[in-house]
């Protein structure tokens, strides 16, 4: 079998544009649109910083979403779809800055120093009975526990049991009431702990019946498969 070359001069030869293009009008018309065409900036796709959210501000999954979108966004834009690219990456932008913001909220400390400062009771107090009064007060006084916020609870709650998203519902309370105790605001964090408990306790429930009701149609589908099974069996005997 011979190996057959292709030559430059066997193959059809296209005409160069300026050959088409004879008018001279045409050619500068040609050249002062190339000229004056305004050069558009390609999408971004913010890739980068939907990585850095994935792995460090991954709040609610925010991170993970905005990666997902970021990769579309590429993907759109390799294909030449800018327009799908640029809401694509409009989105994972959005996402990104949401992720963010959370991040802040959940990690910002709220320091003695930056808090107004109160006078002091020594300063207020001038007179030595009320003194003694205050220190014996403060002394019998019954030391009262914080509240608790239930964030750990919460979070497993939204993580394994979600059921008509109680557990998400159950989160956001714990972080208020964490916030609030943070601040001296027990009374709220009380409020907010309570809350998240009473909804971890829903969620658990739900979690549990859901679990007792595949727990009977399982029991209940071998039961049936087996007595099938048995059926077919005494009838193949008694054919036989």
């Amino acid at each position: 079998m011979e190996i057959v070359q292709y030559l430059p001069e066997r193959l059809p030869m296209q005409p160069n544009a300026y050959e088409r293009m004879k008018d001279p009008q045409e050619i500068a018309m040609a050249n002062q649109v190339w000229m004056t065409a305004p050069l558009v900036p390609p999408p971004r796709d913010h890739v980068i910083w939907s990585l850095c959210s994935f792995l460090y501000m991954n709040t609610f999954c925010l991170g993970f979403a905005a990666l997902y979108f970021s990769i579309k966004a590429r993907d759109r834009k390799v294909v030449g779809d800018l327009e799908a690219a640029r809401e694509y990456g409009s989105t994972a932008r959005c996402l990104n800055i949401v992720a963010l913001c959370l991040f802040l909220m959940e990690n910002v400390q709220y320091q003695p120093e930056l808090l107004p400062m109160q006078p002091n009771a020594y300063e207020r107090m001038k007179d030595p009975r009320e003194i003694a009064m205050a220190n014996q007060v403060r002394m019998t006084a019954p030391l009262v526990p914080p509240p608790r916020d239930h964030v750990i609870w919460s979070l497993c709650s939204f993580l394994y049991m979600n059921p008509f998203c109680l557990g998400f519902a159950a989160l956001y309370f714990s972080i208020k009431a964490r916030d609030r105790k943070v601040v001296g605001d027990f009374e709220a964090a009380r409020e907010y702990g309570s809350t998240a408990r009473c909804l971890n306790i829903v969620a658990l429930c739900l979690f549990l019946v859901c679990v007792i009701i595949f727990i009977i149609l399982v029991a209940v589908g071998f039961s049936a498969l087996r007595s099938m099974v048995s059926s077919n069996t005494q009838y193949k005997y008694y054919e036989g």
